[in-house]
């Protein structure tokens, strides 16, 4: 399911064509959903993001981060580009830092 998620984001941030800014931010949202997966295969450790709870299931991580996919796509697609530069920083700046944090943790994600 993993190769799954990584794939669509890549596949989604393939075809934007209105902010250069989007395929890093779709990637790096692929890899943080994978890590956050991963996440209970692990018992010693617990999702910290508030919205999906400290132990999520399958789905609601699949849900929440359908959701953020969607957030973003739509932002690029019809925000002014202020905000959607805006948008990018943040979703960078907010997505690297968990995959690095879910890193330093062991939270990898194998290809």
């Amino acid at each position: 399911m993993n190769k799954l998620i990584l794939l669509l984001g890549l596949i989604i941030s393939s075809t934007s064509v209105a902010n250069d800014g989007l395929a890093p931010c779709l990637t790096l949202v692929a890899i943080d959903a994978a890590q956050t997966l991963d996440i209970k295969n692990n018992s010693e450790r617990y999702e910290t993001n508030k919205f999906m709870g400290r132990h999520p299931s399958d789905s609601t991580v699949r849900s929440y981060f359908a959701g953020v996919f969607s957030v973003y796509s739509l932002i690029d697609s019809f925000a002014p580009d202020n905000l959607r530069k805006a948008a990018t920083i943040f979703c960078i700046s907010t997505h690297g830092s968990a995959i690095e944090n879910n890193i330093r943790l062991n939270i990898g994600v194998s290809f």
